[in-house]
């Protein structure tokens, strides 16, 4: 054969052939197929064969041209079926052929939230593909959720199937890869997903995925405050905003406009600098689930008539995506009911409890000594004795007592008053009132004795 270029087709071989062509002048080959064996259609396997062209080149779809102004397809086997105008059809052997096919739910993907892959393998081939493996490469910007049975994840690449994995002729398989968006994205960001599929004895094939994501958030603004205010009195608005998300909610803003002929701002927090009438927060991001609470206060006007309605509402705004506004807006109506707040009285402060005392012993009433009964005077005489023998000394017994006649009725029983009973004379007073009566009668002896000029001095008597 020389310097000429030279095929050989023998069965097994796998080129991209489908017809050749005699033609007067040249020989070429046209059409491109699947890789695949040749064949000679219904016949057994066709002995070797060699086709040759003088000066041709080759390459994948392109002609096959003789160099000559004469000449023709040398070699070919005469058993193989040619048509009228010198055309050799060459079919090729039944063998799988397969494609892949991505999509994702939801499209486009929201930030934020799960989405779902589904990778779908089908074989249009005339035979069955074996060991067929579906790899799948998930963009950095999705979190893999739980897999099927039958595939794996390591760090952000799935596979799924493998050896034991056939797909028949004319069949198909899917596998369902569920992630979940970084939450933090920014709206309108690509995400690219590519999948491959390969198989024993088939030739591979890939496809790629280019999804875009968008924000969707739902803030929700609820505002308390009380019913009733009473004149120059004071109202605590409390507001607090959530991100229900499922995205990050972005540039938040809350704004509450005051009525400056019903009350008057007094006390701003920290997230809302002063800004005139309007009270204006901006919290910044939220994230998904993340909730901000703070509070401010207005003093009413002292001159509103009672039932005055102040009615205040604040707004929520955010930069993010929002479908669901119907929660952006809280609203709180406050009535004055012409009562003067009560001032707040001091909370009191715990007293220890007293332990208890021990009860007194009861102490014996003093018993009733009896009174002494005073002796009568003695009779005076006509003469005078030496010494006077005073009488009436006190003894150590004293007399019983006379039993007390029954108490007089009618009378209120104070003692020594109105006829009631006397308090008896006891101890100490006893002993002086003998004293005293001794003394006494002693005296009006030495009296009566100067009376009567008997009285003898120590001197005189012989």
């Amino acid at each position: 054969m020389g310097d000429r270029p030279a095929w050989r087709f023998t069965r097994g071989n796998t080129i991209r052939l489908v017809t050749v062509s005699a033609l007067a002048g040249a020989a070429a080959v046209v059409g491109v197929a699947t890789a695949a064996p040749l064949s000679r259609g219904a016949d057994a396997a066709p002995p070797e064969a060699a086709a040759e062209a003088a000066g041709a080149s080759a390459g994948q779809g392109q002609a096959l041209r003789h160099a000559a102004a004469t000449g023709a397809l040398l070699a070919l086997p005469a058993q193989w079926p040619r048509s009228g105008d010198g055309t050799v059809a060459m079919a090729a052997a039944p063998a799988p052929v397969l494609e892949i096919t991505k999509s994702v739910s939801p499209d486009p993907l929201i930030i934020g939230a799960d989405a779902v892959y589904t990778v779908t393998v089908v074989n249009s081939g005339d035979e069955d593909a074996e060991g067929v493996t579906v790899t799948d490469t998930v963009d950095a910007d999705l979190t893999v959720g739980a897999l099927p049975a039958g595939c794996s994840a390591a760090g952000q690449t799935v596979t799924c199937g493998g050896a034991g994995l056939t797909v028949p002729a004319g069949g198909s398989v899917s596998f369902t890869i569920p992630v979940t968006v970084r939450p933090d994205l920014a709206d309108g960001t690509n995400v690219v997903n590519r999948a491959e599929v390969e198989a024993e004895d088939a030739q591979g094939a890939s496809t790629q995925l280019i999804s875009q994501t968008r924000t969707e958030t739902d803030v929700e603004i609820v505002k308390t405050g009380p019913a009733e205010v009473g004149p120059d009195g004071t109202i605590t608005y409390t507001i607090a905003v959530t991100d229900h998300g499922p995205s990050q909610a972005v540039d938040v803003t809350v704004e509450d406009p005051t009525d400056g002929q019903l009350t008057r701002i007094t006390e701003l927090p920290e997230e809302c600098p002063p800004s005139g009438l309007t009270v204006t927060c901006p919290l910044g991001t939220l994230a998904p689930g993340e909730t901000v609470t703070f509070s401010f206060t207005v003093q009413v006007d002292p001159d509103l008539p009672e039932g005055t309605e102040i009615d205040n509402c604040a707004t929520v705004y955010t930069g993010s995506r929002e479908e669901n506004t119907g929660n952006n807006v809280s609203c709180v109506t406050t009535e004055t009911d012409g009562t003067p707040e009560p001032s707040p009285s001091p909370e009191p402060s715990p007293s220890p409890s007293p332990e208890p005392s021990p009860s007194p012993e009861p102490s014996p009433s003093p018993s009733v000594s009896p009174q002494p009964s005073p002796d009568p005077d003695p009779e005076p005489t006509d003469e005078p004795t030496d010494e006077p023998s005073p009488t009436g000394e006190p003894t150590d017994e004293p007399t019983d007592d006379p039993s007390p006649g029954p108490e007089p009725t009618g009378y209120p029983e104070y003692p020594g008053y109105g006829g009631g009973p006397t308090l008896p004379v006891t101890g100490s007073a006893v002993g002086g009132l003998a004293l005293a009566g001794a003394l006494l009668l002693a005296t009006g002896f030495l009296v009566r004795r100067y009376d009567g000029g008997l009285m003898d001095l120590p001197g005189d008597r012989a």
